[in-house]
């Protein structure tokens, strides 16, 4: 049987005379000329425009759908009198964006999620050019080229001089020719042409950064919520959400330039980074600390130059630890952390801790307290104890401050200048690259902002046994109330969950992290389906079907919820809530699953059809299971312990159920 696909159609048009009077073509036309307001002065505003994929706009129904009632909305809802030079410059910018949209691989702006839309305003920042990303593409376009025969060229003088083809290669990139103008773009291709040797052309530095104005982000902002503003006047498909809404979305715009987003280093770096600094502050941190105020209690004559420099390194590397523990449990920034004071901890083990944080915003600055770990609050004690013996010290002091021998008076701790070296020392700095290269990672302060994202999210899945046991982040609730100081970090949380969704996605597609369970096991089946369509077209590309997973889980309205013994994917619904394990027992949650009542037995042992395990998850309970199973065990030492001692039997089941089930394989 032949499958038959009729090709959308837009709903038919009634053609306004008072709202379009400008429009001096049919409305079904891909190339409109439109007119002055007061005048006989036209331009023509063409809607053939390359997309991601190598399809011309015109081909793309619904896509042309919303470029076009864009386009009639932009001058129809003008409270301003728009001459034909601005509507055209808007209906460019429309196509850039629907550009860029395309590259998401999305046929319709009904289809954007709130991480794509989040990339698309960091784009803004860079221009036209950062929305087309054409820089990029045409860097990896032109870095197949190995030589210079193979490249397309074209003569450049008439003594036999060549330059490479411009317009082969933008039409290769699915590249409008309008970006030939760009800075970026003819570096790009200067530099390659210097490298063959082809022509001899100035070479600026990669590294210039290129200055884009707000208005230029702005302009590119308004259409963006106009696509979410105008569903109501759009014959079309339009943005569910406001694209705008909320502290992060605008600070992107008003940053005013181009600027890299900051990296993120590789999980098994920030685990090792974090074990290293927990390991120093428990395994040496009280040494350090003695021995620093022996000698602060001793002469001059005592000490000795070996023992002062001694010193005077520990306390270096005890600070830049306590400053790594305190910057990934709370996301602070630099600057914040510095600034905190001597009396900034209060609670106790019992009742846990909560730390007066620093949140610089504009005008003063705000202080708010949160709840931190344990593990905090031992960095910090020590790092009050190595300022108890300064001149003079009050409660108010830095936190960060200690007694230079050599200068005899107190200095403020720069433990970030060290960051790079202590990596180094602890063999934190090479790593293997997605492409399987050797590099060299840089560390940044800024990239501790995103840590307590990274711990939350993946502290089952790394081998880190000083830390699990130590984080009060036990439950999203927490982290959210303390989100909500901070829209930025708010931001760089959500961004850190999708990795961690693309992450469990592309285990499951690839056979990796042994997940098994009913949720695991209907994602297989769509990841197989997915396979199988993909199949059908030229290539297989593994960031296809991690996305094509995502989306399937969000139509299932799946939440991603990690827990040491499990991964809850419970949707947030009445449906979801009838069927979840954890309602069986009492509770005074209506919706959603009732993590009050969640466990290894309630989640695992029960059979809940929203649970989602992995060999990480086997092997705590492993280990847990061996820990209740000793009989000289004491009171319960942790949040396990506290839920499931009695149950025994049933941990040591499913630890050893990821034996006898996995996915793909036999019950």
């Amino acid at each position: 049987m032949i499958a038959i696909f009729r090709k959308p159609q837009l709903p038919e048009y009634v053609f306004d005379e008072k709202g379009e009077y400008w429009l001096l073509s049919d409305y079904e036309e891909n190339r409109w000329w439109v007119s002055e307001d007061d005048s006989e002065v036209t331009a023509e505003l063409d809607f053939h425009f390359p997309m991601a994929n190598g399809r011309c706009l015109t081909e793309t129904p619904r896509l042309l759908a919303a470029a076009k009632e864009l386009t009639r909305l932009i001058r129809r809802r003008s409270t301003r009198k728009m001459s034909v030079r601005q509507h055209k410059e808007h209906h460019g910018n429309i196509l850039v964006l629907l550009h860029a949209i395309s590259t998401f691989r999305i046929r319709s702006l009904a289809e954007l999620q709130y991480h794509e839309v989040m990339q698309l305003i960091g784009r803004m920042r860079a221009g036209t050019d950062g929305l087309l990303q054409s820089g990029q593409r045409i860097d990896a376009h032109l870095a197949q080229f190995h030589s210079k025969e193979q490249l397309p060229t074209i003569p450049y003088d008439k003594n036999g001089g060549l330059k490479i083809d411009r317009v082969a290669v933008l039409n290769a990139c699915h590249l409008p020719l309008t970006v030939l103008t760009s800075p970026l773009v003819a570096r790009a291709f200067r530099r390659v042409e210097k490298t063959f040797g082809m022509t001899r052309h100035k070479v600026y530095s990669s590294e210039s950064s290129v200055v884009v104005t707000q208005p230029t982000a702005n302009k590119f902002a308004v259409l963006l919520r106009a696509m979410y503003q105008y569903r109501g006047q759009m014959r079309c498909e339009a943005l569910l959400f406001d694209p705008l809404v909320g502290e992060e979305a605008n600070a992107l715009i008003r940053t005013g330039k181009a600027v890299e987003t900051t990296p993120i280093p590789p999980e098994h770096l920030t685990f090792g980074l974090l074990e290293r600094a927990t390991k120093l502050l428990v395994e040496e941190g009280g040494d350090i600390v003695s021995r620093h105020c022996a000698m602060s209690n001793s002469t001059t004559s005592v000490r000795g130059q070996e023992s002062l420099r001694s010193s005077q390194t520990s306390i270096r590397r005890l600070s830049l630890a306590c400053f790594i523990i305190i910057a990934s449990f709370t996301g602070r920034r630099l600057s914040e952390i510095l600034l905190l004071l001597r009396n900034c901890l209060a609670g106790n083990d019992g009742r846990g801790w909560w730390l007066q944080s620093v949140i610089l915003k504009k005008g003063s600055p705000h202080y708010a307290w949160i709840p931190v770990p344990r593990l905090v609050a031992r960095s910090i004690q020590l790092l009050h104890r190595v300022g108890t013996h300064l001149t003079a010290a009050t409660e108010t002091d830095l936190l960060f401050s200690c007694h230079d021998f050599y200068l005899g008076r107190q200095v403020k701790l720069r433990p970030h200048l060290f960051l790079n070296k202590f990596a180094a020392d602890e063999g934190l700095a090479n790593y293997k690259t997605e492409t399987g290269e050797d590099g060299v990672w840089h560390w940044q302060t800024r990239q501790f902002r995103r840590f307590f994202a990274v711990i939350f999210l993946y502290r089952f899945g790394g081998s880190l046994e000083a830390l699990s046991h130590a984080l009060r982040h036990d439950n999203l609730d927490i982290t959210r109330g303390y989100l909500s100081l901070d829209g930025n970090l708010a931001s760089i949380y959500r961004a850190e969950v999708y990795r961690f969704k693309r992450k469990v996605m592309s285990d499951i597609a690839n056979d990796n992290g042994g997940y098994f369970g009913p949720v695991a096991k209907r994602l297989k089946r769509y990841c197989e389906h997915v396979r199988r369509v993909l199949a059908k077209r030229i290539t297989i590309m593994t960031p296809d079907e991690v996305d094509l997973m995502i989306k399937y889980a969000d139509r299932q309205l799946m939440a991603i919820r990690p827990k040491p013994w499990v991964t809850c994917t419970c949707a947030d619904t009445i449906e979801a809530t009838k069927t979840a394990k954890c309602h069986e027992q009492p509770t005074k949650t209506k919706v959603g699953p009732a993590l009050e009542n969640g466990g290894p037995n309630t989640c695992g042992g029960k059979g809940c059809s929203y649970a989602l395990m992995n060999a990480a998850n086997q092997n705590y309970l492993q280990k847990r299971a061996e820990a209740e199973g000793d009989p000289g065990a004491g009171e319960p030492k942790n949040l396990f312990e506290v839920f499931k001692r009695l149950n025994f039997a049933t941990v040591e089941r499913l630890a050893n159920a990821g034996n006898a089930k996995r996915i793909g394989g036999g019950e």
